[in-house]
Formats: C-alpha cells, sequence, structure tokens
C-alpha cells in the first residue's frame, strides 16, 4: 500500500510540473506578444548592457536588423557627445540592484544618421526565465520642441507683459501732462484779468502740440508693431521732399539750414512708409534738439548706396548728446536731456522699425557740437 501512494504522490508532482510548464510557456507568449506588438521602443538587455533581444519597433526605428542589435550595446544607438554615459551606467546599475525605475532621455542616432531624442525607462524584469534590464523608450523630439517653443512663447509673453506695464505708465503720464497744463492755464485765464489772454493761448497751443506729437508717435509705433513689411520700390528724393514738407510751418524750422545730398540709387526695395517714420524722427530730433543760439545751425541729410543697402546719414551741429546716455537713447521713453522735451518714443520707433527691415543705426554725438545718425537698409527684393 505505501508503494502505492508514493507511486500516485510522484505522478501528482509530475503532473504539477507539466501544468507549471504549460503555464510558463503561455506566459512567455504572451509577453513575447505583447513585445513584439508594441509601438513602444523596447530593448532586452543583461547586466552589462548587452542586447539580448529588441522588439520590432526598435528595427522600424533604427533601420538595423535584428541580428545587428544583438550582441551590441546601447553605443550603437548613441549620438556621438551628446549622452551621459556614465549617467546610464549608474542608473542600470541601481536597477539591476533592486531598486527603483529609472528615466532617462536619451539623443539616439539611426543606421541612416538621423538623430532624435528618447526618454528612456529601466526596469528590472524576467525574459523567459532570466534576470533583465527591460529598456522602454519613446520618440520625445516633438515634444521637446513644442515645451521649448511653450517656454519661449511664456518667456516674450512675460517680457511682453512687462513692456505693455512700462508702456502704460510711462503713456498715461505723458498723455496727463499736457492736459493738466492746459486745464492749469484756463484756470489762470479765468482769475487773471490783466495778463492778454494771448499769452495763456500760445501757452495752451504749445501743449497742444506737445499732446498731438505724442499721440502720432504712439500712432507710428501701433502701426510699425502690427502692420506686415510692404516691399515696395523706393525713391529717395520723394521721401525727403515729403519729409522735410513736414517741418516747414514749424518756427524753429526756418532757423536752421538743411542740406540734403542723395546719390543716385537704383532698384532698391523696402517698405517705404516705414523709412518715412525713420528719417521723419531723425529730423524731428535734429530740429528739436537744435542749438540756435549758434551762428548757424544746420541738418545735413546724406544717402548713398552701397551694393546692396542704403546708408542714411542724419548730422547736426545741435546740443549734442552727453556719452553716458548713449546706451539708453534707443530705449521706451528715454529722454537725454530736460533741455528739450520730447515723448521719448522717437528713437525706440526708430530701432522697432529697423528691425522689421533688418537693418541698423549706430549714433555719434558730442556735447555742444552735434549728433549724428547712420542707418543701413539692406534692399529686401
Amino acid at each position: 500500500m505505501s508503494e502505492e501512494i508514493e507511486r500516485l504522490k510522484a505522478e501528482v508532482r509530475r503532473l504539477k510540473a507539466l501544468a507549471n510548464r504549460s503555464n510558463s510557456s503561455g506566459a512567455d507568449q504572451t509577453f513575447k506578444d505583447l513585445f513584439d506588438n508594441s509601438t513602444d521602443l523596447i530593448y532586452i538587455h543583461d547586466e552589462n548592457g548587452v542586447f539580448i533581444d529588441v522588439n520590432q519597433a526598435v528595427v522600424d526605428k533604427y533601420g538595423y536588423a535584428k541580428e545587428e542589435v544583438i550582441g551590441n550595446t546601447p553605443a550603437l544607438f548613441s549620438a556621438p557627445d551628446m549622452n551621459d554615459i556614465e549617467e546610464v551606467v549608474n542608473k542600470t546599475r541601481i536597477v539591476w540592484e533592486g531598486g527603483d525605475a529609472q528615466s532617462i532621455e536619451w539623443w539616439s542616432i539611426k543606421k541612416d544618421q538621423t538623430i532624435f531624442l528618447k526618454e528612456l525607462v529601466l526596469r528590472k524584469g524576467k525574459y523567459f526565465g532570466r534576470d533583465v534590464i527591460v529598456a522602454t523608450g519613446r520618440d520625445i523630439t516633438e515634444r521637446k520642441a513644442v515645451e521649448s517653443q511653450l517656454l519661449k512663447n511664456n518667456e516674450e509673453l512675460k517680457n511682453l507683459n512687462e513692456a505693455l506695464d512700462a508702456f502704460v505708465y510711462s503713456a498715461s503720464h505723458d498723455l496727463k501732462a499736457p492736459l493738466l497744463s492746459i486745464k492749469g492755464l484756463v484756470n489762470l485765464m479765468e482769475v487773471d484779468k490783466d495778463t492778454d489772454p494771448n499769452y495763456y493761448l500760445e501757452r495752451i497751443k504749445m501743449a497742444v502740440e506737445k499732446l498731438t506729437d505724442f499721440v502720432n508717435d504712439l500712432v507710428e509705433y501701433s502701426r510699425n508693431t502690427r502692420t506686415e513689411v510692404k516691399v515696395e520700390k523706393v525713391n529717395f528724393n520723394h521721401l525727403m521732399i515729403e519729409v522735410l514738407h513736414n517741418f516747414e510751418f514749424l518756427p524753429d524750422d526756418q532757423k536752421i539750414k538743411k542740406i540734403v545730398n542723395i546719390d543716385p540709387i537704383d532698384n532698391f526695395y523696402s517698405d517705404r512708409y516705414r523709412i518715412f517714420i525713420i528719417l521723419n524722427n531723425l529730423v524731428s530730433n535734429a530740429i528739436r534738439y537744435s542749438d540756435l543760439s549758434k551762428e548757424e545751425s544746420h541738418i545735413e541729410v546724406t544717402i548713398i548706396q552701397e551694393g546692396n543697402e542704403v546708408v542714411i546719414s542724419v548730422e547736426d551741429n545741435g546740443i549734442g548728446i552727453a556719452e553716458e546716455h548713449f546706451d539708453n537713447i534707443f530705449n521706451m521713453f528715454y529722454r537725454a536731456t530736460d533741455v528739450k522735451t520730447g515723448s521719448g518714443l522717437g528713437l525706440y520707433i526708430v530701432k522697432e522699425t529697423l528691425l522689421k527691415l533688418s537693418g541698423s543705426i549706430k549714433c555719434t554725438s558730442e556735447v555742444n557740437k552735434g549728433t549724428c545718425f547712420e542707418v543701413r537698409l539692406p534692399s529686401l527684393q
């Protein structure tokens, strides 16, 4: 009887072993099916980083045959000088020794030398009963590009908001100042019966002109910011006639000698209106900051062509700009002097307009001797 019992026990053990092998085989087959059909990049390698297997997604992504990959290491897929190999080795060791899953960003290179960025997650696992490292990866090149663009957009938005805050603060102050001046002058007129009303009217007129100039600068700034560049053939002779005509009725304009030298310029294409804005602001500054105490005040405008560029210089013998202001004169609402008032927008508008036209500007100046602005503009066609 005891022999029969022992024989039955042995048979039970044999049947259990067969059942376990069958279950293991089924589990292995299920893993293999998931492994081969996954869209993720899956790499199986040993503790030394040698590939034991990779799925079809890896073969399709890199362009290597599976036989070329197995027996190789991740160095096969590493973009030269773009990865921290020591970091990968350390994280692989952590996982192999039973630590938590580790994440790595890895610059990969395909067989055709195309480079992309992938995110890898390393875990310890079993592969047909063998301890292995299972690395699962995804191409994150596009995601990173989107994240980078979002960060850039956020930074630009932050800068725009800061610029808007500064703009609103300064603009509101500069708009209120002449209005408060007009209000004060009107109140004085009402109580001062002895002074000639024309005295107050002249000062009200000056305040209105200051307000008008500031509003015009705001309009120019807004238009330059919002409108696209319109490329057309530019006639600089006609432009200068329009610019000088703008100032012919200003009291100080008649006291300043204007010298204009324009070389023959052929086939120069740019945004005519924006060039008008540049010239208009530079000539306006030269008039505003002229030194009428000198025997002769003058403004000299020279326009020449150098290859594909036009060089514009606007030179005056006015009050000049102190050297310590040079770094700031193109900033919004910056005024280099309190001797004469301006909106503080003119040179800022010039700089922003030149950015639209791919141009540049430089300034040389000496106090009490004068100022020269040199503008370089490329033809846009």
